[in-house]
């Protein structure tokens, strides 16, 4: 039986590393699904980012690349969480505030973000962005296959991506490729 929509949300190894052991409890992103918190996001870690990540994190360090079993869940998706909340995040001239919540400053949204205000201009580019709430954390035992996910057709009438005419009940396709940012699915 298939699960409520949810989305897949690609996630480089480096902040992978942070979310797996709850560190970093808030994603940035410049967009946000239209789906009404909480729902699911299950998290592929990517191939991008994996050598710098080796490097750069683990200081080549293959024994803890093996411990922590990289080489498994590169290119995979490794875990699951609960978006139970996503606010609206402002960014301007250094001054960084949760819309939704005002108490949420530029401090607290980097605490729980792990990422620096300068990370965050330079990923938000002096535009508006969007914090999803990570909470109900599940770290697969097997990281799952992309393949094992659909791409729900929300589209009545005709699907673009396969072009078929659909009935009321829609269509889904198997994703796979990992989305670049995040996608809408179904496990």
């Amino acid at each position: 039986m298939q699960d409520e929509i949810g989305v897949i949300a690609s996630i480089q190894p480096q902040w992978c590393r942070l979310i797996l052991p709850c560190i970093k409890t808030l994603e940035i992103r410049k967009t946000a699904p239209n789906l009404k918190p909480p729902f699911k996001v299950w998290t592929y870690c990517t191939l991008a980012g994996s050598k710098s990540f080796f490097c750069d994190n683990l200081h080549g360090d293959v024994a803890a690349w093996n411990k922590e079993k990289w080489e498994e869940r590169k290119g995979h998706v490794i875990c699951e969480f609960t978006c139970d909340r996503i606010d609206k995040l402002y960014y301007d001239s250094d001054i960084l505030y949760g819309i939704d919540h005002p108490n949420d400053y530029g401090f607290k949204i980097m605490e729980t973000s792990r990422l620096t205000l300068q990370q965050i201009a330079d990923y938000f580019k002096c535009k508006d962005g969007y914090g999803w709430h990570i909470s109900d954390l599940v770290v697969y035992e097997r990281p799952l296959e992309i393949s094992e996910f659909i791409r729900p057709c929300s589209t009545p009438y005709q699907c673009e991506s396969c072009e078929k005419l659909i009935a009321s009940y829609g269509c889904a396709q198997t994703i796979r490729r990992p989305p670049q940012s995040w996608c809408y699915a179904q496990r």
